[in-house]
């Protein structure tokens, strides 16, 4: 029962964001909180992993199984310092292990947002044999995951600025776009520092997501110049063939 109640976690932190802000706040059990995030987040990572590597072979499947758990906790071991910095900075006052049940959160989240699109990923790693498409596919799911997680992060820590979910989510794709309508906005020192988050990492998404749609077309138009090219090149050859038996007859 402690296993499984481990592993649904995220059931808690979603459908009960608010108690889950609460306990952080209050500094209460956060041990265990963060115990059941690890084991539900590693779990997720490894089996969207296992989906990504899936597509050049079973052996890799197993290496990305391994690789992208240890990517994320990696990246919560690298933004603690900066958090906690800023948490001092702002006056936030949230302690060290307040820090570290934060940042799982989202990225407990972000995770098993991942793994509930393996299935979409695994029908077209199936259906469809391009490796291009692949790769826009799954840039695509996490940044629409760096969206919602984004959104539903605002609205737990900034209740008075925005009324919704949805309110957050609005508020977080025209972040990441940089339209910036700014009918909605953070003004709590915590809301304020999702929001630096919100910016830096999902700014980042989109940038590899428009990059990644752009190195696509770049390189369809490549490829026909390619196969032109070579076309060209071997009706030369066959003149020049052509030419040369003519030449050698007597």
């Amino acid at each position: 029962m402690a296993s499984a109640s481990g592993l649904l976690v995220i059931e808690r932190i979603l459908r009960d964001r608010q108690g889950v802000w609460r306990q952080l706040v209050e500094d209460r059990d956060l041990p265990r909180l963060v115990g059941q995030m690890l084991a539900s987040t590693v779990l997720a990572l490894a089996v969207y992993g296992a989906v990504l590597g899936s597509f050049h072979s079973a052996a890799m499947a197993g290496t990305s199984a391994v690789k992208l758990p240890l990517l994320f906790l990696a990246t919560l071991a690298i933004c603690l310092p900066t958090l906690y910095l800023f948490n001092l900075v702002f006056g936030a006052r949230l302690s060290v292990m307040q820090a570290v049940t934060l940042i799982l959160v989202s990225v407990t989240v972000t995770s098993v947002l991942t793994l509930a699109f393996a299935p979409i990923s695994l029908f077209f790693l199936i259906s469809a044999h391009n490796y291009e498409f692949f790769k826009l596919l799954n840039v695509a799911i996490l940044t629409l995951t760096a969206v919602v997680v984004g959104g539903a992060a605002e609205q737990t820590v900034d209740q008075g600025d925005f009324a919704s979910l949805w309110d957050g989510i609005w508020w977080a794709v025209v972040t990441i776009t940089t339209v910036g309508y700014g009918d909605v906005y953070p003004t709590t020192v915590q809301g304020r520092i999702v929001a630096m988050v919100v910016m830096l990492v999902g700014i980042g998404f989109l940038s590899v997501l428009t990059a990644t749609i752009a190195s696509h077309f770049v390189k369809t138009e490549r490829g026909a110049e390619t196969t032109e090219i070579m076309a060209t090149l071997k009706r030369v050859e066959a003149e020049l063939a052509d030419l040369r038996r003519q030449l050698a007859r007597p």
